[in-house]
């Protein structure tokens, strides 16, 4: 019991004085940089230093490998190029894409188009939203129609305040697995319900907000595993902080600049702190 009161007590911590930064600073990006490294060094105190960034993984800070997201509006479509930039100097494109957003039957229909040059592959995410309803698919140019969906979103009023209930349902046609989830909220409060074919584990969340502050706890009914999660967000980006017991915290900074945000993720093994992850994302806008 012990143990378990002074873990809450460094999640609790760990949480707020994030928060409390992320909310408080706007963070320019060299300044970001430098108090990223603190925050990083802080964490990471006495232990080796393991960094992945979006699928890189490197040791320590050298060699990281940025992701460049480069989009130009063209006519009625946008275009760009998505790009690895390796060790600050080298820009190496990855992959092509074309977006477009368009009037189709009293809804809206918006096509992502990727062109991987690696792999020589097309990947295609469509999705049409009309009136309380989404439909999407998803597909490639080797494996054709690979995802459908659909999701279906309702109001009304309630006895003494309004609810929302969404209701929605996927299919994988590769692994055959479909997925099911709901949810309700009103007000500051919701429950999320989700279900899948091949786990076979439905998982209950809940969330209450108040003033910029989430909490939401997630209990799986099948093993009756319990996740704890915070978030709060700020004026210029956000903190979420995930704790299951027994094996790790992870805490999620994002902070929002004119021109694209940085992502700092540190994912901590609450029995072998030396094994922390560390991770760094940037998504430019330009």
């Amino acid at each position: 019991m012990n143990f378990f009161f002074r873990l809450v007590v460094v999640f609790a911590v760990l949480s707020a004085a994030l928060a409390g930064k992320a909310a408080s600073v706007v963070v320019k990006d060299k300044s970001l940089i430098e108090k990223g490294t603190e925050l990083v060094s802080t964490l990471t105190k006495g232990h080796s230093l393991k960094a992945e960034v979006k699928g890189t993984e490197t040791n320590g800070l050298e060699g990281l490998n940025l992701k460049l997201n480069a989009p130009f509006k063209f006519m009625d479509y946008v275009v760009g190029v998505k790009a690895t930039i390796g060790d600050l100097k080298k820009l190496s494109p990855d992959t092509l894409f074309v977006r477009r957003t368009m009037d189709v039957a009293d809804g809206k229909l918006a096509v992502d188009v990727d062109y991987s040059l690696a792999e020589k592959e097309f990947d295609v995410d469509a999705n049409w939203k009309g009136q309380g309803v989404v439909f999407s698919a998803a597909g490639n140019s080797n494996d054709f129609l690979t995802k459908v969906a659909a999701t279906t979103t309702s109001s009304f009023d309630g006895a003494s305040r309004a609810i929302k209930t969404t209701v929605g349902a996927a299919y994988e046609l590769l692994t055959h697995k479909t997925s099911l989830d709901g949810r309700v909220e009103s007000g500051d409060a919701a429950a999320e319900i989700a279900y899948d074919t091949k786990s076979e584990d439905p998982v209950l969340k809940v969330m209450y907000t108040y003033n910029k502050h989430t909490v939401k706890p997630k209990i799986s009914l099948k093993s009756g595993d319990v996740t704890y999660g915070y978030s709060r967000k700020g004026a210029n980006g956000s903190i979420d902080t995930t704790l299951k017991l027994g094996e790790n915290v992870v805490v999620e900074w994002t902070d929002n600049s004119s021109s694209g945000a940085w992502k700092t993720t540190v994912d901590m093994p609450l029995e072998d702190s030396k094994k922390t992850k560390v991770s760094f994302a940037r998504d430019w806008t330009l």
